[in-house]
């Protein structure tokens, strides 16, 4: 190692230490130079050039087995060089080099005079040699062809091996949320959404973010899909945008579609009709995005800037009320369903400057102010436009600040910080309009809940919301390459304040629930106003891919470190609660973990064109200030009770002394005694969940894969994936044991869709007893204190990805697996013996993506989804006293009017029929000079189909009616200029 690398680095590593610090999406190029004898050169100079990189060269020098490695480069056309005094000049040119990929190419140099030039061309290859990562890159032309709603998150449900949630599948153009609901390899929500590797997520939302990266600015997008290296924090699967940064040329390009319902078929079968079902699909989207960049210094200063505006609009389903005040959801025929529109802009800037040969900075703003219109109607929620929201996020902008310097043909260093800021405000509709408006709520407006339809109506059950996220991410790293070794160390960090501010209310303060329209119950609130912090959230992580051979070892190792804290806290007073006070608590979280990275890359045959690759990885589990939050004493203190009420004198007002917590007027006793108390009774966490070395939730990833390059440009793959999740918890009420609670059975209705017809007894339900009803002190603790919990992933995949000399692309493939979980044993009540072992059957999914060029410039491109039906067995029924009492031999313990909600199945083993959707895209492309014009068609669901998404899964006049289907065949006419 040199002398000024020797001090760099030292610099560097107090630099990673002193200065806070998410992934960088790294490129290279790396390979082996030998004679014509075979016999490897030590001190080759290697240059890599390309129009891309402001500084225009990246250099190496080959080591003393003959090896380079060239790191850190951005996706792009590159020429490599090879010189050597003594031996022809070696160039490999047009090597097309995506995102998060390592290519190999080698030289072979024969003796000879330097000015002599050897040069070659080929197909880049598409078998990474060196990483054990999986990682699809998507280029830019694929983003530009692939007929969805340009979020690059969007791309991740088109990836093999994520399950995006049926309640989204196919609806909507435009849902920056989709994201929240995708599950990989059998973990929970576990999706992430960067922007140039930094997390783009609210701080309390884990999978899910806000914040809609524009994919204007956006170069290429590279999923991470399993045995991610050490620079990742947690498992599951990540899309991060690699941003465009400009040229020495001014250039730029306008982005435009739109469709509406006129564009729209209709695919309600009378089948469909018969059971309930009706459309929803989009009403109109549209998307205009211009992006212009260039130099504002040659060589030295470039810009990029961009504006997007961009909304859809779908149908939900769901009608007025004829009546919004009355007690009866009764869906007004007479007027069009309500829609749900979500629309955002983009105002964004980068500049990108090469201040010295070796150092580049990169700063990103970008303000974007987002409108959620009838937020919480349809869906899971199953809202009336009556009981949604109108939910602006304003303000909401992201700003980044990115430095790299290649201190030395070995020595890379990096560094950068993110902040993010998100204010979300949710008010009550306004009963005339369609999509909402700020009013000042209605107290009239009480929400209530039909409980045979799952339905919310009359007003909001969360009426108003002021919510704020905000967070401060920081970055840095260090790379020492030689041919042999790429040695990093870096650290991330939410250095400042990760900080959530949540204000909640409901109208009236209570909530009421009614079957056939008689309530049953009503459910008291407490305002919500509570802050919560992560400080720091940090990560301090070590790797080195070392080539021996025809193998290469990825060896790593993370250590995170996780603190958060509650500062003091004021809530005001309401109805039902007087004002309260809660003191700080220092910490709640205190988490260290150090999780290995081990992973091997080997070429086979030695040819470059078979790789196998294994490895075994621990991650921790994604965390944002949920548990916090769930400590905060704001939340501890009980800030809802349920009290069943008996409406004898029909005014639809609880007459009732509130004050007194028994039984009195016609209201029955409050289900929880401590509700609004600041006691030890409420619900607490075990200590030891929530400090220590390796108490963190976390989960281990083994998998083995054979990637195969077919001829150039194509490659398939084969791969096993294993999953298995640890620190699983479970809660525990401490004021009631096993011997509390009385078995009872319910006799099923009768119905052909229920296991056997329905019409049998089903045992097993329990029931506390009246004596011990209402006394709640939660605990959660580890499962493993009460038995063995297990939560595991099996599956395998079958893909495949080309990109060929005459511009086709494709990718995508089959993935097959299942989850299964078990709980047997008991904590609190002997019923979760009941269906606690879950082995749904092994389920696949295919998902394939494409661009082929024809001819007559014409192009098409497509994405194919083909997913398992929606689950039905998590069917629910709501029984009354009446109905369990001949065998519980007494009312529940909630009274004669009470109710308790019963799984009706064994979870994982029924589900409805699979289903496909098919999307096309027909484009025209046309040149004047440098100028070129694409104008397109897009057809949406080519086929026509009406799969069913979701179903009611509440048992009743309702269930099993389809909440949701594929959207009907659409038409949506675009156009791009690029100039």
């Amino acid at each position: 190692m040199e002398r000024r690398d020797v001090v760099s680095l030292a610099l560097v590593l107090v630099f990673l230490v002193l200065v806070p610090a998410v992934t960088f999406a790294q490129s290279g190029i790396a390979g082996v130079a030998k004679d014509t004898s075979g016999g490897v050169l030590p001190g080759v100079t290697v240059e890599a050039a390309s129009p891309v990189l402001i500084e225009k060269v990246r250099t190496a020098v080959t080591d003393d087995q003959g090896r380079y490695n060239i790191v850190d480069l951005r996706p792009g056309v590159y020429t490599v060089t090879f010189t050597l005094t003594g031996f022809n000049t070696f160039k490999r040119e047009d090597l097309d080099l995506p995102s998060s990929f390592t290519a190999t190419v080698n030289a072979e140099m024969p003796v000879g005079a330097l000015e002599e030039t050897v040069t070659v061309t080929g197909q880049t290859p598409v078998v990474d040699l060196q990483s054990t990562a999986k990682e699809i890159t998507l280029s830019k032309e694929m983003l530009e062809a692939v007929p969805t709603g340009r979020l690059p998150q969007s791309y991740m449900v088109l990836v093999p091996g994520v399950v995006q949630s049926t309640e989204n599948f196919g609806v909507g153009l435009h849902n920056s949320f989709v994201q929240a609901n995708l599950q990989f390899h059998g973990g929970p929500t576990d999706s992430q959404v960067n922007a140039d590797g930094f997390q783009t997520r609210h701080m309390n939302v884990v999978g899910g973010a806000q914040y809609s990266v524009n994919q204007g600015t956006v170069q290429e997008v590279v999923v991470s899909a399993g045995m991610a290296s050490a620079e990742q924090q947690a498992g599951g699967v990540v899309s991060n945008a690699i941003p465009k940064e400009g040229s020495n040329k001014f250039g730029g390009q306008f982005y435009f579609h739109y469709t509406n319902e006129h564009f729209l078929g209709d695919n309600l079968t009378d089948a469909l009709r018969a059971i309930g079902a009706s459309t929803q699909s989009i009403r109109r989207a549209w998307d205009y995005n211009p992006v212009v960049g260039g130099p504002i210094k040659q060589d030295r200063l470039w810009f990029l800037a961009s504006y997007r505006n961009t909304a859809s609009e779908v149908d939900s389903g769901y009608r007025f009320d004829v009546n919004p005040l009355d007690w009866v959801y009764t869906p007004d025929l007479s007027r069009p369903s309500a829609s749900e529109r979500i629309r955002d802009r983009n105002h964004s800037l980068r500049l990108t400057w090469q201040a010295t040969p070796r150092n580049k900075v990169s700063a990103y703003y970008d303000h974007q102010p987002k409108d959620w219109y009838n937020r919480a109607i349809g869906g899971s929620h199953q809202g009336t436009p009556e009981a949604s929201e109108w939910a602006p996020y304003l303000p909401q902008y992201l700003a980044q600040v990115v430095w790299r310097s290649p201190v030395s043909n070995r020595l890379m260093i990096e560094a950068g910080t993110s902040y993010q800021n998100t204010v979300l405000n949710m008010f009550p509709n306004d009963h005339e309009t369609t999509n909402g408006g700020p009013t000042s709520p209605d107290l009239r407006a009480i929400s209530a809940k039909d409980l045979d339809t799952n339905i919310t109506f009359r007003g909001p059950d969360e009426a108003g919301i002021w919510h704020k996220s905000r967070s401060l991410r920081s970055r840095a790293a260090a790379s020492y390459v030689t041919g042999t070794h790429a040695f990093k160390v870096g650290l991330d960090l939410v250095n400042g304040p990760g900080v959530r501010d949540r204000l909640l209310y409901q109208n009236g303060d209570y909530t009421v629930s009614l079957r056939s329209g008689v309530p049953v119950s009503i459910t008291l609130f407490g305002p919500e106003f509570y802050t919560s912090r992560i400080n720091p959230d940090l990560g301090v992580y070590t790797q080195d891919q070392w080539t021996i051979g025809r193998a290469t070892l990825n060896l790593g190792a993370r250590y995170d470190y996780l603190r958060s804290s509650v500062p003091a806290q004021d809530v005001p007073a309401s109805r039902f609660l007087l004002a309260r006070h809660f003191d700080p608590v220092g910490q709640v979280l205190g988490w260290h973990d150090l999780s290995p990275r081990l992973g091997l890359a080997y070429d086979l045959f030695g040819n470059g064109r078979t790789a196998f690759k294994a490895g075994v990885n621990r991650y921790v589990a994604s965390e944002g200030t949920g548990t916090t939050d769930a400590n905060n004493p704001v939340l501890t203190s009980v800030i809802s009770a349920t009290r069943n009420w008996t409406d004898t004198n029909g005014n639809f007002l609880p007459d009732c002394d509130f004050s007194n917590p028994a039984s009195n007027g016609e209201c029955g006793v409050l289900s929880n005694l401590n509700f609004g108390k600041q006691n030890p009774r409420a619900t607490r966490y075990d200590p030891a969940v929530l400090q220590g070395f390796g108490r963190r939730g976390y989960n281990w990833e083994t998998a083995a894969s054979i990637q195969h390059q077919l001829v150039p440009g194509l490659a398939v793959e084969g791969a096993y994936f294993r999953r298995w999740f640890g620190n699983l918890t479970a809660t525990d009420n401490q004021l009631v044991a096993p011997a509390d609670f009385d078995p009872f059975c319910l006799t099923l209705p009768v119905n052909s869709r229920l296991p056997d017809g329905g019409g049998n007894q089903l045992c097993g339900f329990y029931d506390v007893t009246p004596t011990r009803f209402g006394q709640t002190q939660n605990l959660v603790t580890f499962a493993s204190n009460f038995g063995k919990r297990t939560q595991v992933y099996n599956g395998v995949e079958f893909t495949v990805s080309a990109r060929l000399r005459n511009g086709a692309q494709f990718s995508g493939g089959t993935s097959t697996g299942r989850t299964a979980t078990s709980a047997c044993f008991v904590v609190d009540s002997p019923q979760a013996l009941m269906f606690c072992d879950v082995k749904p059957p092994f389920q696949t999914y295919l998902k394939l993506i494409w661009s082929y060029p024809l001819a007559w410039g014409i192009q098409a491109s497509g994405a194919l989804q083909s997913v398992p039906g929606p689950e039905i067995s998590t069917t629910t029924y709501v029984a009354t006293s009446s109905e369990v009492k001949p065998t519980l031999g007494r009312n529940l313990a909630s009274g004669a009017s009470g109710t308790v909600t019963l799984p009706l199945m064994q979870a994982g083993t029924v589900f409805g029929d699979a289903f496909s959707k098919l999307d096309v895209r027909l484009s025209k492309i046309f040149r004047v000079s440098r100028t070129r014009f694409t104008g397109s068609l897009d057809i949406l669901n080519v086929l026509n189909g009406a799969g069913i998404a979701q179903v009611t899964t509440r048992y009743g006049p309702n269930w099993l009616k389809p909440t949701q289907i594929v959207g009907a065949r659409l038409f949506r006419l675009s156009a791009r200029v690029d100039f």
